[in-house]
Parts: C-alpha cells; sequence; structure tokens
C-alpha cells in the first residue's frame, strides 16, 4: 500500500476542524435572537450530520447509514477494522477494498467540512 496516504484524511480533518472553529466565532459574533442568523447556523450544522449518511450504501439495503453510528463496510469502524486486518495479514483482507473505503471516508470528512464552513457565496470573498 506505498501509494496509499493519511495526507488526504489529515487535510480533510483539518478542513473541518478550521469549519468548526469559524462555525463557532460565526455563533458568538451573531445575534441570536435574529431568526434568519439562527436558521442559517443551524442549517450548516444539520447538512454535516445530512452527509454523515454514507450515500454510497442504499437505503434499503442499509437503513441505517450513518458513517459513526451505523454498521456496515462504509462505517468508520469498519475502516479501522479493515486497516487492522490488513496490518494482521487476515486472509479476508483486500486492499483495494481498503483503499476504496478510505477515500469515500476522506471524501465524506471533507464533504462535511464544506457544509459546516457554509454558503460559498456569503463568505465575503475569503476563499
Amino acid at each position: 500500500m506505498e501509494a496509499l496516504s493519511v495526507d488526504w484524511l489529515t487535510s480533510a480533518v483539518g478542513s473541518y476542524n478550521r469549519a468548526s472553529d469559524d462555525l463557532l466565532r460565526d455563533i458568538e459574533n451573531s445575534d441570536l435572537s435574529e431568526v434568519e442568523m439562527c436558521r442559517t447556523l443551524n442549517d450548516r450544522m444539520m447538512r454535516v450530520e445530512s452527509n454523515l449518511l454514507s450515500p454510497y450504501v442504499s437505503p434499503k439495503d442499509t437503513p441505517f447509514r450513518h458513517i459513526v453510528f451505523g454498521s456496515g463496510s462504509h462505517t468508520m469502524q469498519a475502516l479501522l477494522d479493515h486497516l487492522n486486518a490488513i496490518k494482521e495479514r487476515l486472509p479476508d483482507s483486500d486492499q483495494d477494498l481498503f483503499r476504496n473505503q478510505f477515500a469515500l471516508a476522506t471524501w465524506t470528512v471533507q464533504s462535511c467540512a464544506n457544509s459546516l464552513a457554509g454558503d460559498v457565496w456569503a463568505m465575503n470573498n475569503q476563499i
């Protein structure tokens, strides 16, 4: 697995942490009695939760698609279990499947970061 690097996941987690810090700052600097502002902040948080429902598995086959709290091959726990299986060289480990799981997990974390950051058009040219 020499071509596989944690840099992508590390970058996605960093993006999420920065977006989370920005959200906290936005909340602290907002007039929370303003309904529209509260709605906007809430929408950002709710989109993150929505992104944690894996779009890579069928809701029909896997009704609980959450990548943190769900069960199945789409979850973060499955990714960790598969990594351990590869480290222990277990016969049922599959490096190609792991790469796919890792890529999907990274993509999901980055999607959460993007959602938490908010509307790209409302960022006052901070990009």
